[in-house]
């Protein structure tokens, strides 16, 4: 329809009516995440129907091989605005300001999974939304639904995964290398200049690119040993902040290595590349 505002992602627009209201005149400034609770995308969508018992909607649903467009972004879908009751929304006017993004899943109960091409999808769309709206990109402004309000949705998606990835899009990077600094336009980090924290423990890898292992300082500068591919483990001694990232250092024959293990902000961690033990 003629006036509607869709990400250029899309690869179409389901032509039927669904529940929509305005905005309000409220600022976008949050993305939520949810899941289908369905294998079968055109059951979800038309739940979205207007005048359907649900009473419910959602700006996009995407699928592993689409991104189709349901509500224009000029719109408020209902996706988030809680059942009533007891179910108080945890942000103000959860639909006005936000985008709901629905994921049809792989699987059903109870994991409800969702297939990689389907996040990584997501992921495009999530940063071509912040761009548009200036949306910070980081897990206070993209959100999963149980996040707002009392729900097991997004079933099977790891939000903190989605947000990585779409890092990796938003600076022009792909996939494979979401997010990893000094590469597809993201500043390379300065050389280490604060002192390192002792603590002993070990590092899980869990973004799907991988992470770059340096040699001789914290620094996207330093020479590469590695690629650490998704499910590495390092055993570390110290953590120290430089540059943006959180770094871990590996004790080896011949020196140290350097890991970033997600990103700060000063001396506060922001994400998580992986998980600790």
């Amino acid at each position: 329809m003629s006036g509607e505002v869709f990400s250029k992602l899309i690869t179409s627009v389901n032509p039927k009516i669904m529940n929509y209201s305005s905005r309000g005149g409220h600022k976008i400034d949050r993305i939520v995440i949810h899941h289908n609770a369905t294998t079968n995308k055109n059951v979800a969508m038309n739940t979205w129907v207007k005048g359907g018992r649900a009473n419910t909607s959602a700006h996009y649903e995407v699928t592993p091989t689409e991104i189709i467009g349901c509500i224009s972004e000029s719109d408020a879908a209902w996706h988030c605005g809680g059942t009533g009751g007891a179910d108080k929304p945890k942000m103000s006017y959860p639909n006005q300001r936000s985008i709901g993004i629905e994921n049809v899943n792989k699987t059903g109960a109870p994991k409800w999974e969702v297939d990689h091409k389907t996040i990584i999808n997501t992921a495009k769309l999530v940063a071509d939304i912040c761009k548009r709206y200036g949306i910070p990109l980081d897990r206070q402004h993209v959100l999963g639904h149980k996040e707002v309000t009392a729900t097991a949705c997004p079933g099977g998606i790891n939000v903190d995964e989605v947000v990585q990835l779409a890092k990796g899009y938003y600076y022009g990077g792909t996939h494979d290398e979401p997010g990893i600094p000094g590469k597809a336009g993201i500043p390379a980090a300065k050389p280490a200049s604060t002192g390192w924290i002792k603590q002993n423990g070990t590092f899980t890898v869990t973004t799907p690119g991988g992470i770059k292992l340096r040699s001789g300082s914290a620094s996207t500068k330093s020479p590469l040993i590695a690629v650490l591919p998704k499910g590495s483990v390092v055993k570390y001694n110290a953590y120290g902040y430089a540059g943006g990232y959180v770094w871990i250092r590996q004790p080896r024959n011949n020196g140290y290595g350097y890991l970033p293990t997600g990103n700060a902000s000063g001396n506060k961690r922001t994400s998580y590349w992986g998980n600790f033990k």
